[in-house]
């Protein structure tokens, strides 16, 4: 399937099609422990958007490499705004204190 460009990390996506139902499964990856850019945040919403626009249910798994454990965390904050405006919900929470999260969302 055809993601738009996003230079900030990598994805890959694909959509499963059975007895006429889809569900879209998209990959990513942010490289490296740097601090996330605006431009990330850019990039992710243009991906979500797109992905929304198939008008079915998507799923994403992801490595963000943001620390989403601390609630007071700016960029953890801005993904889980990201997240809401999309409806998406983390389906578990599997880490400890001071690990990154790597776990889907789902709508």
């Amino acid at each position: 399937m055809s993601l738009p460009a996003t230079p900030t990390f990598e994805c890959l996506g694909v959509r499963l099609t059975v007895s006429g139902s889809s569900l879209v499964v998209v990959a990513l990856n942010r490289p490296g422990s740097v601090r996330p850019s605006a431009a990330f945040f850019d990039d992710l919403m243009t991906l979500l958007e797109s992905v929304n626009l198939l008008g079915c249910p998507f799923l994403v798994g992801s490595d963000f490499n943001i620390h989403v454990e601390d609630p007071t965390n700016p960029d953890a904050i801005r993904l889980a705004e990201l997240f809401d405006a999309f409806d998406l919900s983390q389906s578990r929470r599997a880490y400890s204190p001071g690990l990154h999260v790597d776990s889907p969302r789902v709508r």
